[in-house]
């Protein structure tokens, strides 16, 4: 078997990202290679020949586990900070013995581990952050109300809204994209209006055959058509009486349907089918589309007398991925409801959390129940584990972080951390109150907030 020669072997730990020393056993350096001049910021004061025992002397060596591997005969390992712990060096020492038992040499290997000490700070700080949503989701009504989720600003100022409106019978057009929770929102209102008592409805206009629709609303007589109920039947509007009727996607009502609306909206009556006498109703309707009506009014497919009839009070609820504050407090609040729904004791691992935090979401709230829900049914053990495939399957909807390769760790949790400190600090007011609440100290916020371009209010 060939052996590399000495200075082979020299030159190898020369470029050894580790840093290498050895010794005698007064503590002579005999070699070491860059590295270890660079960790221990020894260089130009280190040279072969150098007595560590010295270096210590002049306090340029703070310990030195070379000496005490060499006087006691065992491996030693230390752990060295530099000035305000910026950086972590680890030390280990062996000693090497001759025939007699005697120590001849001492290897000493370091290392910086600063990013892993980070990263274990980091960890334990994103488990305090998950632990203390999860209390919040669980208790703290100012982020779930009445099934609706706000720990953003922007869904806080929609609801905000919401209930401001609540009270009053303007009509409501709530837009957003499929799946943010339009329906969710119809339903606040509608709870804290003076009709919570009374029925809420929503029928999705674009899921009714278009012949069905009016009859759907408004109702029928008997006799109208072939194959009707027998005695007729009483629309949705009727139904709703005193209550709140939603029109979810009002853009995809047909043209002619909207005039019998509009009519409804101006006089509180309707004539079902077959009819001859009005019916009058007390109906609040508020309307929900992801479409642009405004861009429909100019292509004349939809009314504009009806668009402003309907759009009194405007509220948009904003995509997933543009409210990111509110994903972990919604998997968490799916997954209380998918654990008691299914009599699970279900958890969610900091790193799938991690995961779900970076996808954008494209099927917004609803994608989010989707994938909590089948990830507490699917996962063998009690950890939740991603959905198989889950980033083969979203490749291309996976947030600008981890598109095209994988981050480093403390780049996402530098912006975990930002999110997490803006959310407490407009949550508590002062940076004092969001300090104590966060369990750190007042200098270490203002500093944290700093770096992150967070300004504070004076």
């Amino acid at each position: 078997m060939n052996r590399l020669p000495q200075k082979e072997i020299l030159a190898a730990l020369d470029q050894a990202h580790d840093g290498f020393m050895i010794s005698d056993p007064q503590s002579r350096v005999l070699y070491f290679n860059k590295a270890y001049a660079h960790f221990t910021r020894l260089e130009g004061f280190l040279q072969i020949g150098s007595r560590i025992t010295e270096l210590h002397r002049q306090g340029l060596v703070p310990s030195a586990s070379c000496m005490e591997a060499a006087t006691r005969g065992v491996s030693v390992s230390q752990i060295h900070f530099t000035a305000k712990k910026r950086s972590a060096i680890v030390s280990a020492s062996t000693p090497f013995f001759d025939e007699e038992g005697r120590v001849i040499r001492v290897v000493t290997n370091v290392r910086d581990v600063s990013e892993l000490i980070g990263l274990k700070d980091q960890m334990e700080e994103v488990q305090n952050i998950i632990a203390h949503l999860s209390q919040e989701v669980n208790q703290n009504q100012e982020i779930q109300r009445q099934g609706v989720v706000a720990a953003s600003q922007a869904m806080q100022a929609v609801l905000c809204v919401a209930e401001s409106v609540a009270t009053v019978d303007a009509n409501v057009l709530i837009q957003g994209e499929s799946g943010v929770g339009k329906e969710a929102v119809a339903q606040f209102i509608h709870h804290y209006s003076l009709r919570r008592d009374k029925p809420f409805l929503a029928v999705n206009c674009g899921a009714i055959p278009e012949n069905l629709i009016e009859s759907e609303l408004f109702g029928y007589t008997d006799g109208t058509f072939t194959g009707q109920l027998k005695g007729g039947k009483r629309g949705l509007i009727h139904a709703a009486e005193g209550g709140t009727l939603l029109l979810d996607e009002v853009g995809d009502m047909p043209l002619p349907l909207q005039v019998k609306l509009l009519r409804f909206l101006d006089s509180k009556t309707y004539l079902p089918l077959g009819a001859s006498r009005p019916v009058s109703a007390d109906v609040r309707i508020i309307s929900a589309t992801k479409r642009d009506l405004e861009q429909m009014v100019r292509e004349g497919t939809f009314r504009e007398d009806l668009y402003y009839r309907l759009n009194v009070v405007n509220l948009l609820v904003p995509a997933l991925r543009e409210r990111r504050e509110d994903i972990i407090p919604l998997v968490l609040y799916f997954l209380a409801e998918a654990n008691l729904k299914y009599h699970m004791k279900k958890i969610i691992p900091p790193f799938v959390l991690s995961a779900l935090y970076q996808y954008d979401w494209l099927g917004n709230v609803r994608e989010v129940r989707n994938v909590v829900e089948r990830m507490v049914i699917m996962s063998p053990g009690q950890s939740c584990e991603l959905p198989p495939g889950f980033f083969e399957e979203k490749g291309e909807r996976v947030h600008s972080v981890c598109k095209s390769e994988v981050v480093p760790w403390r780049d996402y949790m530098a912006q975990q951390e930002k999110a997490y400190l803006i959310h407490a600090y407009h949550k508590c007011g002062t940076t004092r109150k969001t300090a104590e609440i966060l369990g750190i100290d007042h200098s270490t916020l203002i500093r944290k907030m700093k770096r992150h371009g967070i300004s504070a209010i004076k």
